[in-house]
């Protein structure tokens, strides 16, 4: 799974587009792996 923001209050964030989609995929996995860059740090994906 990507995301498009990580942020200490918001936790993981992403677009509206894209949520919908993540969030069935992760509900239906056993493990959900989140990879990142550091760019991605501190940052609130807007909605």
């Amino acid at each position: 799974m990507g995301t498009d923001g990580i942020d200490l209050n918001a936790g993981v964030t992403t677009f509206n587009e894209v949520y919908t989609v993540s969030k069935a995929m992760c509900n239906a996995a056993r493990e959900v792996i989140l990879m990142a860059d550091s760019s991605k740090l501190a940052v609130k994906a807007p909605t």
